[in-house]
């Protein structure tokens, strides 16, 4: 998922339920996704420059051909850890780097040797 620009908080996403099982899996999913990226977005770094380096290179590759996706090193959706929505918690990936790290590894992970059963 791209990474916004700005912390704005909109209406739909302050609304919704995402256990409301009227909504599609996916969207599930994507609001679930999306208050854990605000809750863990700092006021005080909202408009930090480099968020802007970080999405301009994901841009440059996508454009490239490259499959690739934004990720947080640390993950803002475990249920072991929370890291937080800031520049140095992002990298740009290969969609299948990110899809076999998941939420489940970052650096320094007390089990990166197991396989965790959440």
């Amino acid at each position: 998922m791209a990474t916004p620009i700005t912390k704005r908080f909109p209406i739909w996403l302050a609304t919704q339920d995402p256990n409301d099982p009227g909504l599609n899996r996916n969207y599930r999913r994507s609001v679930r996704y999306y208050q854990k990226l605000y809750a863990a977005w700092p006021e005080w770094c909202c408009s930090h420059p480099d968020f802007k380096r970080v999405r301009d290179e994901y841009r440059a590759r996508k454009a490239a051909g490259e499959d690739v996706e934004q990720d947080h090193i640390v993950p803002i959706s475990s249920d072991i850890v929370c890291g937080l929505h800031v520049p140095w918690n992002l990298q740009v990936v290969t969609r299948k780097e990110n899809n076999r790290k998941s939420n489940t590894w970052w650096p320094d992970h007390p089990f990166e040797n197991l396989e965790l059963d959440l």
